[in-house]
């Protein structure tokens, strides 16, 4: 994997920068425009795997292939939603009922369940996006393996990836 290459690909593209700033704007349409720029760069990945050079077309056509990216991640995140809420309930109903005893137990609780899931969400979210994009996987947040195997196999350059995406 060179990561210069990864960061110049779109500049490939003759307008990069005309449909760069299109699809920026369009992402700040709530949602939609999170599912659209997901969409887009599946396609745009699919395109470079192919052999193309060139950018998709900046539109709201990519929803739907955003909405399938979305939901290959759906199990992980959906978890991580779900501890959440559960927890955030434990925690209100103590802190109102007073009982700083199960205040304390649930705040600490969250703390030792979240952190897991969230370093699973944060090292591995750009092998699940490969799995699903590249790969196929329909539903790639839960396949634990192929995402422990996508980030051993990538070694130090799935590191400057993830280094990457943090400085990003």
């Amino acid at each position: 994997m060179d990561l210069g290459a990864i960061i110049q690909a779109p500049m490939q593209d003759k307008a990069w920068i005309k449909k760069c700033l299109l699809m920026g704007l369009f992402s700040i349409i709530p949602i939609a425009g999170l599912l659209n720029m997901l969409g887009w760069m599946a396609t745009f990945a699919e395109t470079r795997v192919s052999g193309g050079t060139d950018l998709p077309e900046a539109s709201l056509n990519y929803m739907g292939r955003g909405w399938r990216v979305f939901l290959a991640m759906l199990p992980l995140v959906g978890a991580i939603i779900v501890v959440v809420i559960a927890l955030g309930i434990v925690s209100a109903i103590a802190a109102h009922s007073h009982l700083r005893v199960l205040s304390l137990v649930s705040t600490l609780l969250s703390v030792v369940v979240m952190l897991p899931l969230d370093l699973l969400r944060a090292v591995g979210m750009p092998a699940i996006i490969y799995l699903h994009v590249v790969k196929g996987e329909p539903w790639a947040s839960i396949e634990f393996g192929k995402i422990f195997r996508t980030i051993i196999g990538g070694g130090v350059n799935y590191l400057m990836l993830f280094i990457a995406v943090l400085i990003a």
